[in-house]
C-alpha cells in the first residue's frame, strides 16, 4: 500500500536521508505526507528511525500523524527510541 507511486517512495527516502529541501518540494507538490511504504512505514517513521531531527520537525510542522503504527505496531516515537535516537523521540513525544 502506498508503494505504487514513485513520489511516495521518494518522500520516504528523502525523510530517511534528512533531505528537508526535497521533503518540502514533494509535500508542496501534493505527495501525501502519511503515505505508507513497506512494512506500513511512513516518512515520519523513516526519519525518526534514522535520527533525522530536522526532517521529523518539518514533517510534524506539515501535519504528519504521530499515532500511526507500522506492521510491528510501533509509532514513530517508538521507532526512534528503539534505534537509539532519544532526542528525536523527545520531539515526537512532545506532540
Amino acid at each position: 500500500r502506498g508503494m505504487g507511486n514513485p513520489r511516495n517512495l521518494t518522500l520516504v527516502y528523502a525523510a530517511g536521508q534528512g533531505n528537508a529541501e526535497v521533503l518540502g518540494l514533494l509535500l508542496d507538490r501534493g505527495v501525501p505526507i502519511d503515505a505508507a511504504y513497506e512494512q506500513q512505514l511512513t516518512a515520519l517513521m523513516w526519519a525518526a528511525g534514522q535520527g533525522q531531527a530536522e526532517a521529523v520537525k518539518l514533517l510534524l510542522s506539515r501535519g504528519a500523524k504521530t499515532g500511526l503504527r507500522d506492521d510491528r505496531g510501533l509509532t514513530a516515537e517508538q521507532i526512534a527510541r528503539q534505534a537509539g535516537h532519544a532526542q528525536v523521540a523527545q520531539v515526537l513525544a512532545a506532540r
